[in-house]
């Protein structure tokens, strides 16, 4: 599990295909940061990298960016969260529709999680 780590990575391509070179075929690696439409993401002045839903999407062949890497992983899942740290979040926690909110609003998630597959 790469619990709030990419974020920090000076390069995420070379790193992506590090943990593609380490990883046995159709092996998942789980990822957990911040998202990129949240305060968290910008708020700690050591985060090099940011990410949304798509970002691991480059990494598919069916992305017109793919071309970036060599390497491929699919997207078997992401999830996005929220913290309840104080009143505010709680409050907005509430709120109905936030994967629609979300493509207008920032700060509805604070992090997003992804499984992706291997591919070999």
């Amino acid at each position: 599990m790469a619990d709030n780590v990419l974020e920090h990575v000076a390069s995420l391509l070379p790193t992506m295909e590090e943990i593609h070179r380490i990883l046995e075929p159709n092996g998942i690696i789980k990822i957990r940061v911040p998202y990129a439409k949240s305060d968290a993401a910008f708020k700690d002045p050591t985060h090099k990298n940011f990410f949304t839903e798509d970002t691991f999407s480059y990494f598919s062949d069916e992305h017109y960016f793919s071309f970036y890497s060599r390497v491929r992983f699919k997207v078997e899942k992401v999830e996005f969260y929220n913290y309840s740290v104080d009143w505010r979040h709680r409050l907005r926690n509430l709120l109905p529709g936030k994967k629609l909110l979300k493509i207008f609003l920032f700060n509805i998630y604070d992090e997003i999680y992804f499984e992706l597959r291997c591919l070999k």
